[in-house]
């Protein structure tokens, strides 16, 4: 009974350990999302906007 009792609690703060691991890791990921997002937003957002098509460089793309 002693060992069975001992066994659950090793596995329960194993259990704890991995809780809070995933936790920081699911809180790493969503904020590299949202840097990427306010990269993003900024790129879109920045002017002259650089995915935006420039004239020129067709011109000179069509030349070569």
């Amino acid at each position: 009974m002693i060992n069975t009792q001992n066994e659950y609690e090793i596995l329960q703060n194993e259990y704890m350990d991995l809780q809070d691991r995933m936790y920081l890791s699911k809180e790493k990921y969503k904020r590299a999302a949202l840097l990427l997002t306010d990269f993003l937003d900024d790129i879109i957002n920045s002017t002259p906007n650089i995915l935006q098509t420039d004239k020129d460089l067709l011109a000179n793309l069509e030349k070569m």
